[in-house]
């Protein structure tokens, strides 16, 4: 679980970097916070389902795959974590370009990423932050 705790650190100390971001009022930035942290539980969760399905004795999860059309039923990690950064890395751009639209968009990829990780949860897909 090193990745994801890497991949969350990266994610949120890197947004600063983004000279834009200085200007997004408080709710936005809070809400790409939250957007980030649900990418990592995600990533966390689909990191799960990846090993799940790669078990030799996998009984109970084997059934259960990939739903994103873009990755395939049975992803690799990079390929999961180059879809990931490309994704987030152009709704940045996106929600950076159109700053009348921010905070209604994000509180609809949020609410899309609530939707997905509860989902992910109730199919018995679990991330564990451990060192």
């Amino acid at each position: 679980m090193v990745t994801i705790l890497t991949t969350l650190l990266i994610l949120l100390f890197s947004t600063p970097l983004f000279a834009d971001y200085e200007d997004w009022d408080t709710v936005d930035k809070n809400l790409w916070k939250s957007y980030l942290v649900l990418n990592v539980i995600d990533t966390g969760q689909t990191f799960d389902l990846i090993n799940k399905q790669r078990q030799v004795d996998c009984y109970q999860m084997c059934n259960i795959i990939e739903t994103n059309p873009l990755l395939g039923k049975n992803p690799s990690r990079k390929e999961f974590l180059g879809l990931k950064v490309a994704t987030i890395g152009i709704s940045y751009y996106l929600l950076d370009k159109y700053p009348d639209q921010r905070t209604l968009v994000l509180g609809i990829m949020n609410g899309i990423y609530i939707d997905t990780v509860l989902n992910n949860h109730e199919i018995g897909l679990r991330v564990n932050f451990s060192l």
